[in-house]
């Protein structure tokens, strides 16, 4: 489109153009930066354009901090509108010019402070020193203020936010601060958000106590600063107990030590919605857990959970989601409910952890219809037998997706044996749906660290079971050591099939770093029993086809039709060839 043209489209029109690109950046990007440079593409149009968009303040309302010249530039073109300012004032990296970079961020942050009377949101990351020098030099209130976000780095400096001060301040999210003085006077009844995180000096409880009590209108609380005990005396004892947060919807909590657990003993959540606190410390686990009391229960009567997802993204973490929601029963997603994070974690505290959860969850889970595990593990049985009887907490389960090779569903099974009779007898009486992600069929691991395959925890028990079965679908994706041959033996006995098709096997475990220590009891020494072999000491002809002749001849006992069984054999000899190929 030719100048002229442009020229010649109406002012209306333009302002709609414009709106319609402003409305468009603010549905798909969530970048200020990508924003702010598609409001100042649209002046580099034509004159005609540039001088209407100018002389329209609402263009320039939300400013995203780049060079000192733009931001005088956006600052004036705001005219009297007002502000909504973020970006980084990072000075962090260090070398040569740092401190000609922290001379250029104070002016930038001077800028701003200098508009502080319109500024209504602000969010920055910035040094401990350009906050120090700039913000303790500002005076008076900033009086339309509702939401500040300061995230401080470097080096430490002590920092007065009493210019941030607001009658209407609604948001506040803080971390690096030096101790809860640096802000304690931008707590005020209004706040309706309070993320504190990574404070550097230790907190009593009783100090952070005082400041909750004086927030009657929060709804969302995130806390992560180490806290510890007051002294133990008559006063601090009476000015201790319950925190009532009446209004608290969304909670977040790192737990660090017991007396952060005792907090949230304490605190009174008649609204919560949704609880996610997470644990490191494992001194005192059973009583940290004991103190999760009030969440469990407040979240309890309030929704019905339904959803359940078991996550252990490595040796050491374990998430436990619970949302009333089947459909989102992601963590990473999660809304409501409950989410209980164990972090650092040793091996041998993974039964503590399923122990200590089970007498107090047991009331609120029996209702989970969709139960979803992603990378667990329990190879060492005293963990099986945990988890065993933490799934008997779920009767009710009639979905099941079990997803990466270190789930535990596996080699925990999904049934169990009953030592009296022989029988096999469902987990989960009531499933309907299997989903496997990424699973492996054979278990190229098995001859070393003892742990049997798909086969032995599954197909056996389900096929000795007795009628009616309720598992009438079995999906399979991304499935390991697993072939067509497999599946056309599967297809025989589940009414439902759904398979990707695709045949992968696994050398991968040659390469890893192992997961887990077995235990004692079944260490041996490596030179007398693996000598002359490699590090995994198995053939992997022999793992993926070991014992294949004597299951094929299993399958074809179990199945009722002579002709299936033979079906089945050949099926499965197939399958060795093609895993051998």
């Amino acid at each position: 489109m030719n100048k002229p043209l442009l020229n010649s489209i109406p002012p209306e029109l333009v302002a709609k153009v414009a709106d319609d690109v402003l409305d468009d950046l603010d549905a798909t990007t969530p970048d200020p930066d990508a924003r702010q440079n598609g409001i100042v593409s649209l002046t580099h149009i034509c004159a005609k354009w540039r001088a209407q968009l100018l002389n329209s303040r609402k263009y320039w309302s939300r400013i995203f901090i780049q060079s000192v010249a733009s931001l005088k530039d956006l600052v004036t073109r705001s005219r009297s509108a007002v502000l909504t300012i973020t970006g980084s004032l990072d000075d962090k990296d260090g070398g040569d010019d740092a401190e000609e970079r922290r001379k250029d961020n104070e002016e930038k942050l001077g800028l701003v402070m200098g508009v502080r009377s319109r500024l209504r949101s602000l969010c920055v990351s910035v040094s401990s020193a350009v906050l120090g020098n700039v913000v303790g030099q500002a005076n008076g209130p900033s009086s339309v203020l509702e939401e500040l976000e300061i995230n401080v780095n470097s080096a430490l400096a002590a920092t007065n936010l009493a210019a941030f001060t607001s009658p209407v301040l609604r948001h506040l999210r803080l971390s690096g601060f030096d101790n809860l003085n640096n802000f304690a006077m931008l707590l005020i009844p209004a706040l309706a958000e309070l993320h504190i995180m990574g404070i550097n000096v230790v907190t009593t409880t009783l100090n952070l106590r005082h400041s909750l009590r004086g927030l009657p209108n929060l709804t969302s609380l995130k806390l992560s600063l180490p806290l510890e005990s007051p002294p133990n005396n008559p006063t601090n004892m009476i000015q201790s107990g319950v925190v009532s947060l009446l209004s608290l919807k969304d909670l977040y909590m790192e737990v660090w030590r017991l007396c952060d657990a005792e907090l949230l003993c304490d605190m009174l959540m008649p609204q919560l919605m949704f609880a996610h606190v997470q644990v490191h410390d494992f001194d005192d686990l059973e009583g940290t857990i004991g103190h999760m009391d009030g969440i469990i229960t407040g979240i309890g009567p309030t929704q019905v959970l339904r959803g359940c997802t078991m996550y252990s993204p490595n040796p050491t973490t374990l998430y436990c989601s619970f949302t009333p929601d089947p459909g989102s029963s992601t963590w990473r997603s999660q809304k409501e409910g409950l989410c209980l994070v164990f972090d650092g974690y040793g091996y041998d505290e993974e039964t503590r952890i399923l122990a200590s959860l089970r007498p107090r969850l047991g009331p609120h889970i029996s209702a989970v219809e969709y139960l979803s595990l992603d990378d667990g593990r329990a190879y060492v049985e005293r963990s099986a037998t945990e988890w065993r009887e933490f799934f008997g907490l779920l009767p009710a389960v009639t979905h099941l997706r079990i997803s990466g090779r270190y789930t535990s569903t596996l080699p925990t099974g999904i049934y169990t044996l009953d030592s009296t009779d022989g029988s096999w007898h469902p987990l989960f009486p009531k499933l309907e749906a299997l989903r496997l992600e990424s699973v492996w069929y054979r278990d190229g691991w098995r001859r070393i660290f003892d742990v049997v395959d798909f086969y032995d925890r599954f197909l056996k028990p389900y096929q000795s079971l007795g009628y009616p079965k309720h598992l009438t679908a079995l999906t399979l994706i991304g499935g390991i050591n697993i072939f067509t041959g497999d599946v056309t033996v599967l297809r025989k006995i589940f009414p439902a099939i759904e398979w990707d098709g695709v045949e992968k096997k696994d050398t991968s475990h040659e390469e890893v770093e192992q997961w887990y220590v077995p235990e004692d009891d079944d260490v041996v020494d490596s030179d007398e029993e693996n000598a002359g072999e490699s590090e995994y000491g198995a053939d992997e002809e022999n793992d993926l086809s070991e014992d294949d002749g004597d299951r094929c001849e299993g399958l074809g006992e179990e199945n009722s039709d002579e002709d299936a069984g033979e079906d089945a054999c050949e099926a499965q000899e197939q399958a060795k060839v093609d895993g051998e190929n």
